[in-house]
C-alpha cells in the first residue's frame, strides 16, 4: 500500500511537471516585442502639446516600414572608392539590382515584413526594387493594434493647428529588424518657399525666359562664360512638391542649347500636371 501511494504521488508530480512544461512553451515561443525609437516628438513626450483625444478608429493613414541596409561597413568603403580617382572602382556605380543584392534587406526579410503587415490587416501598396520600404495603407485601429500605440490628436505647441502622433514609441512582434515607421505623425509639415507676385508687379530682369525670367543658360553665361563644360553624362534629381505640365517646360527652354530629356517619377500616389502655378517647378537649373 505504501509503495502504491508512493507511486501515485510520483505520477501526480510528473503530470504536474509536464503540464507546467507545456504551459510554458507558448510563452517562450512568443517573440519578444521590438521597441522602436524617435517616433514621439519631444512636445508630446514632455506634455507641451495638449492632448485633444484619440484619432477615429476608422481613419486611414499611409505608412512605410523602413528596413536598414546590410553590410554598412562594406558600403561605406565602396562609397569612398567610387569617388577616389586612384581607385579601380572610381565611378563604377552599381545598378539597382546590384545594390539590392549586396546591401538591401534580403528578400526573405522583406517578405517577412510584408507577411507581418498583411497579417495585421494592412494593404501593402508598393514594393520597391531596393526592398527598403514596405508601404502600408490601414486604419488607425489596425495601427494601434499592430504597433501597440494609441494614435492621438494633439494641439501644436507653436503653430495654430493640430497634429497626430502615437502616444508612445511603437513596438512590434517581428524577428526582422525595423529601422523606422514613416508617417506616424505630422508634427512637421513641408512648406513651399514660392511666393506669388502682386498683381501690379513688373519684372525688371533681362533673362532669356518668359517675361524676362532667368534660365539655366543665363546662369551659365554669367558664371561660366565660354567654357566647354556641357554636363554630358550627368543626371540631376529634383524633388518637387507640386506638379507641372511638361509642355510648360518645353516652352520655357525653347531655343536653349542645353536641351535635356526630363523624366517624371511620381511617388506615393502623386499625379502629374499643373494646378495653374508651376513657375518654380518648370524652371529648374539647366
Amino acid at each position: 500500500m505504501r509503495a502504491s501511494r508512493h507511486f501515485r504521488a510520483e505520477a501526480s508530480a510528473l503530470v504536474c511537471l509536464l503540464a507546467l512544461c507545456f504551459l510554458s512553451i507558448p510563452a517562450q515561443a512568443k517573440k519578444a516585442a521590438q521597441v522602436l525609437h524617435n517616433h514621439v516628438r519631444p512636445a508630446v513626450a514632455n506634455g507641451r502639446a495638449a492632448r485633444v483625444g484619440p484619432m477615429p478608429n476608422n481613419q486611414r493613414l499611409r505608412l512605410a516600414i523602413m528596413l536598414p541596409l546590410r553590410n554598412q561597413d562594406e558600403l561605406t568603403s565602396l562609397l569612398k572608392r567610387l569617388y577616389d580617382r586612384s581607385s579601380p572602382n572610381y565611378r563604377h556605380f552599381l545598378t539597382v539590382a546590384q545594390f539590392a543584392e549586396r546591401f538591401a534587406p534580403t528578400k526573405r526579410d522583406y517578405l517577412a515584413v510584408v507577411k507581418f503587415a498583411r497579417s495585421k490587416g494592412f494593404t501593402v501598396t508598393n514594393e520597391p526594387a531596393n526592398r527598403m520600404l514596405v508601404h502600408l495603407d490601414g486604419t488607425v485601429s489596425q495601427i494601434n493594434k499592430a504597433f501597440h500605440v494609441t494614435m492621438t490628436n494633439y494641439r501644436h505647441p507653436t503653430e495654430n493647428r493640430g497634429f497626430y502622433s502615437p502616444d508612445r514609441e511603437p513596438s512590434l512582434e517581428l524577428g526582422v529588424t525595423v529601422a523606422h515607421i514613416a508617417g506616424m505623425n505630422n508634427f512637421s509639415l513641408p512648406r513651399p518657399k514660392f511666393k506669388r507676385a502682386p498683381p501690379n508687379f513688373r519684372r525688371t530682369s533681362v533673362g532669356s525666359g518668359p517675361s524676362g525670367a532667368y534660365l539655366g543658360n543665363d546662369m551659365r553665361a554669367a558664371y561660366y562664360g565660354g567654357t566647354k563644360l556641357t554636363g554630358s553624362g550627368q543626371a540631376i534629381g529634383l524633388l518637387e512638391f507640386d506638379g507641372y505640365n511638361l509642355s510648360d517646360v518645353t516652352a520655357s527652354f525653347a531655343g536653349s542649347s542645353n536641351s535635356v530629356p526630363i523624366h517624371n517619377v511620381l511617388l506615393d500616389g502623386a499625379t502629374a500636371g499643373s494646378d495653374g502655378d508651376d513657375g518654380e517647378q518648370v524652371n529648374p537649373p539647366m
